[in-house]
């Protein structure tokens, strides 16, 4: 039994986690707060810097203000003190070398010495650079005059609403009378006075970052802290809700409420990774999407910030069937055959059933030939040098300029039920085949990506960002790969993925929009959180892919692993969906490896596509047998299908429940490492908020350190020759989940 103290302690726990984030989301605010004021800073600079026609930066140090607007630090504002206090020194110095020059003359001369000195003293100025300080005092003085007006005018304003006289409308100044002249002259298609400027323009500054939270070693996987956070409570404006309910990125619409958003608190991808350029490519400004230059929080929003909420994420999908009697009876008899095999393989707990079967295809398609693979000009092409496409099931691009080794990507075709080469199965692109990915994208017509797979795990980069991303540093929309145009359209950050949709083309041709869902919780050679979120995600793959017959390319970091587990859970449940006859995972998996070597690469991975379609099967049958129910006459049929969809409901219940137990297991195991203690959480909640915003920074920085690392690591190790993946890595199922909660950054 457990005991009232041990409860008390608990319930302290939790409390104080909970006081941590939302500490947390309040330092996130204020972040945010300042990171605009600071863009306005610079903005202001940049305008009083073309006026001055001096470079910004110099406009910015006199204001104390370093190049992005934030306060200069303590050693940069002492130096800037330092070179005033000498400025001043040598002025004065010279001011008093000409008065002393000039005490010697006549004294009916004194007049003109005055005068002289005067003169020569503004001379001194200006040889000593007293422009800017001159300057800065001007403007000074027009922004008292500008706020004495303003008070005389609010006063006349009270004076006139007194009298019940109508409210004057003041004279617009100088420079509003400029400004809206430089509008109407661009608005007509003209070129702004400040066009032709000697200037430099300034760059944009980027997005604003996340405050990401220090929450795993490498700090270099995308986390989703708002997992727990109130749904109702989204915070989003009238037209986001309305947005979502329209639909999104030209996906059919839904009706309301089955779409809804919440706030984001977790990374979308790694903001401020270095973007991935190749030679010749050029990263340009993002431009943004309104003309107020007011607005910059919206006119430079491509990446949501709130979670949407989608019906779609949470469902298994729809029988192709409609009469339900007859789906019922298929479900119940497949549930029941399907159990049986689990039963087997289950073994009284020991797993041999499973650990036998998966063991048996170990050698499957091994003994076939991959030559294009290991010629030597493709080499490099390839991410680990023992994952290689079979030359009978590679994709094969068009050759180019006559070279037959431009025909070769590390990518296999792989059939899906009742559509052969329905999935393109390839591995986390190398820059040295971005353009071949793109390409094939295009020569295939894909308009789905499925990456289950993040940039970094583990201190290793296991993708490079293939795509232009406005959170890359330099951010960037548009990136061209080879002849193929992609610009980036919209991120959306879902419960369990992000939603990217890109507008590619290529030549004359009409653009197309492609899709990426990018899964945020799978860790390498292990599984995802629960089968829930991987049958949801599924789910959403198939309802937003609009051309059914083009293939769906999937790829995590090798392209075998997670991915092999992906299609065969997909191909599983459309053969379901469909009614198509006995479900054998076996048989799956068997033929996806003669297609590509070590598709799902560990016994976990197996062991889950049983637990995932089952789950999925029980969900079904709960569903139909709930409609057939209502269909029937016969009392004894009735009671068949109640009973079945009782069966159903309670077994979903335990697997649940045995799921939650995993996961709790997970969770102590993280809180009891040093990083992630309830004392740890305790000191940080005793921090000055200065103290916080530091560590924040410092996590910040290190996370950035590590992505930057993990780079420099792969490119030496990948120089001459594809580093090796490592085919005898695995994890428990407890290790699985704390990896993918680490993740999701769901820590309690």
């Amino acid at each position: 039994m457990i005991s009232t103290a041990k409860m008390g302690s608990t319930k302290e726990e939790k409390k104080l986690v909970k006081q941590q984030k939302a500490e947390q989301k309040r330092l996130a605010k204020q972040l945010k707060v300042e990171e605009k004021q600071r863009k306005k800073e610079v903005k202001k600079a940049t305008k009083e810097a073309k006026k001055r026609h001096v470079d910004v930066d110099v406009v910015l140090r006199e204001k104390g203000l370093s190049t992005d607007g934030s306060p200069l630090p303590k050693q940069d504002q002492e130096e800037k003190q330092q070179d005033q206090k000498q400025q001043q020194q040598q002025q004065q110095q010279v001011q008093q070398e000409e008065q002393d020059s000039r005490a010697s003359k006549d004294d009916n001369n004194s007049q003109a010495v005055e005068e002289a000195t005067a003169t020569n003293n503004e001379t001194a100025q200006a040889e000593l650079g007293s422009d800017a300080a001159a300057q800065q005092q001007q403007e000074q003085q027009k922004e008292e005059d500008k706020e004495k007006q303003g008070k005389e005018e609010t006063k006349q304003d009270a004076t006139a609403l007194a009298n019940g006289e109508p409210k004057q409308q003041p004279a617009a100044s100088q420079d509003n009378k400029d400004a809206a002249d430089t509008s109407q002259e661009n608005a007509d298609g003209q070129t702004s006075p400040d066009a032709n400027n000697d200037a430099e323009p300034t760059p944009p500054s980027p997005p604003p970052r996340a405050v990401d939270r220090p929450d795993s070693a490498d700090g270099a996987n995308d986390t989703e802290q708002g997992e727990q956070d109130d749904i109702s409570g989204s915070g989003g404006s009238a037209a986001d809700n309305e947005s979502a309910a329209q639909g999104m990125d030209g996906v059919s619409p839904r009706t309301s409420p089955k779409i809804t958003r919440r706030r984001w608190a977790g990374r979308s991808s790694i903001r401020g990774a270095p973007v991935q350029l190749l030679p010749g490519q050029e990263a340009g400004p993002i431009q943004p999407r309104k003309d107020d230059d007011d607005n910059e929080e919206e006119s430079t929003k491509f990446v949501e910030e709130e979670i949407v909420e989608d019906e779609v994420d949470d469902q298994v999908g729809d029988m192709a069937h409609e009469d339900a009697r007859a789906t019922a009876g298929y479900l119940r008899d497949t549930v029941e055959r399907f159990k049986e095999k689990m039963v087997a393989n289950w073994d009284n707990g020991t797993n041999s059933g499973y650990v036998q079967e998966y063991r048996s295809l170990q050698a499957t398609g091994l003994t076939q030939t991959c030559n294009a693979a290991v010629a030597e000009p493709n080499r490099l092409k390839n991410r680990y040098g023992n994952i290689l496409a079979f030359d009978k099931w590679r994709v094969k691009l068009p050759v180019v300029d006559g070279n037959p080794y431009t025909d070769y990507i590390n990518a296999s075709f792989v059939d899906a039920y009742k559509q052969p080469n329905g999935y393109i199965a390839t591995q986390g692109p190398v820059p040295n085949s971005f353009v071949d990915f793109w390409r094939m994208i295009w020569d295939q017509r894909v308009c789905t990506i499925v990456m289950v797979t993040h940039e970094v795990e583990g201190g290793r980069m296991k993708c490079h960002r293939y795509w232009p991303d406005p959170t890359s540093n330099p951010p960037v929309l548009q990136l061209t790969y080879g002849d193929v145009n992609v610009v980036h359209v919209s991120s959306k950050p879902h419960k369990h993925y992000i939603l990217r949709t890109f507008s590619v083309t290529r030549g004359d041709e009409p653009p197309r929009t492609v899709r990426q869902f990018a899964f945020t919780s799978w860790p390498d050679h292990g599984v995802p959180l629960t089968t829930h979120e991987m049958l949801g995600f599924r789910n959403a793959v198939n309802e937003r892919t609009e051309d059914k017959t083009a293939p769906i390319v999937i790829h995590c970091s090798a392209g075998v692993g997670r991915t092999g587990t992906y299609i065969a859970i997909d191909t599983l449940v459309r053969q379901a969906l469909d009614m198509g006859g006995d479900l054998d995972v076996r048989e799956v998996v068997a033929s996806m490896r003669m297609r590509r070597c070590y598709m799902v690469q560990t016994e976990i991975q197996y062991i889950f596509i049983y637990r995932a379609v089952m789950d999925c099967l029980r969900e079904l049958l709960h569903g139909e047998s709930r409609k057939a129910e209502k269909m029937m006459q016969d009392e004894a049929e009735q009671e068949a299908m109640r009973k079945a969809a009782e069966d159903a409901e309670r077994a979903k219940r335990i697997e649940r429940e045995r799921e939650e137990r995993e996961i709790e297991q997970a969770r102590k195991e993280l809180l009891a490492r040093e990083e992630t203690s309830v004392d740890n959480a305790r000191a940080v909640v005793t921090t000055s908020i200065q103290a916080r915003m530091q560590m924040l920074m410092d996590a910040e920085k290190r996370w950035m350190e590590n992505y930057q690392k993990s780079l420099q690591e792969w490119n030496e190790r990948n120089q001459f020759e594809a580093e090796q993946y490592d085919l005898t890595s695995s994890l428990t199922p407890v290790q699985s989940r704390r990896e993918a909660l680490k993740q999701k950054g769901l820590l309690i």
